[in-house]
């Protein structure tokens, strides 16, 4: 009888990752980790050997006929973390130090990135494959495949030119602003333009939307399922729990229509593992807002005993 073998590429210090870990051990699975992250010292990596089909991590055969499938719990990492730089107080980072711990960094996240490429060319299951999390990681690309599933969007804009600028933010009033290649926080494109950093120049492209007010909701996808959905309460601004940073979670089910729209969304974005970002307004409209191939599910589980990693190890258990 095969043994049911999971790769999985994470580490093992973080909480989540330990407890899919854990799950899947206790479910008779044989694990298998590679953390994509080298240590302080360039070359501080796992040694991996790959000729033709034959794979081999350390002395570990991980070659695809011996894997059942792969769970992805991190993004393959392109640069080195600050913890690579700052190992002192006031430590000044030399551009010689920078190139040559970014170029290990990228020889070994461009090796280990074809190998997966590779395993999902062989068929092996993946949650997530890599191609699709890169892809849904260009936000305007996810944005369009949102609404192409059919679900309600906010009206939104890609655009650095400024006059289409101004009148998208004329035409739906109150906006949202935020880099199209960036991470970082939306903020409120009215008080750009009324402060005229919109009008100026020319700028790097940028995503708008028109804010949608209401409960923030998510929903965590498992294999095309909506596994748990709640909704996020967030403690009002000087508040108790406010300082304590405590936000509020309550589970919810979604209407039927949504669910479809989520199922849909995540099959034009080819994942098999996601999390959703939805608006409900008081009228009872929900707004699909963001996609992430990499939740972070790890405290709602806990504080609502919800069944998410078990229902994504069975999963895994399940799709070979």
């Amino acid at each position: 009888m095969k043994t049911t073998t999971i790769l999985v590429i994470g580490y093992t210090s973080q909480e989540q990752t330990a407890l899919q870990i854990e799950k899947l051990q206790q479910f008779g699975a044989e694990v298998i980790v590679i953390e994509p992250h080298g240590g302080s010292e360039p070359g501080d990596f796992g040694v991996f050997a790959w000729e033709g089909n034959n794979v081999y991590w350390h002395d570990i055969d991980i070659s695809s006929k011996q894997l059942s499938a792969i769970l992805m719990s991190t993004r393959l990492p392109e640069t080195p973390g600050k913890d690579t730089f700052l190992q002192a107080p006031g430590q000044r980072l030399l551009w010689q130090d920078w190139i040559q711990h970014y170029t290990v960094q990228r020889h070994f996240t461009e090796s280990l990135h074809s190998l997966l490429l590779n395993y999902e060319h062989a068929g092996v299951p993946m949650f997530n494959p890599p191609g699709q999390t890169m892809l849904t990681q260009y936000w305007p690309y996810q944005l369009r495949m949102l609404q192409s599933s059919g679900a309600r969007v906010p009206p939104t804009l890609l655009s650095n030119h400024p006059n289409r600028v101004v009148d998208f933010i004329n035409k739906h009033g109150d906006c949202t602003i935020k880099p199209a290649a960036s991470s970082s926080p939306a903020l409120s494109a009215n008080q750009l333009l009324a402060g005229g950093q919109l009008q100026a120049r020319a700028f790097p492209p940028a995503i708008l939307q028109q804010r949608v007010r209401g409960e923030d909701v998510r929903a965590i996808m498992v294999n095309g399922r909506v596994t748990a959905s709640y909704m996020i309460v967030r403690p009002r601004y000087g508040s108790q729990a406010a300082n304590n940073g405590q936000a509020q979670y309550i589970e919810i089910s979604l209407p039927k229509s949504v669910d479809l729209q989520c199922r849909r969304a995540a099959a034009l974005l080819g994942l098999k593992f996601n999390s959703f970002d939805l608006r409900k307004t008081e009228d009872d409209q929900y707004y699909l807002l963001e996609c992430n191939p990499l939740p972070n599910y790890i405290e709602v589980e806990k504080r609502l005993h919800l069944s998410i990693t078990a229902d994504l190890c069975h999963a895994l258990l399940a799709a070979d």
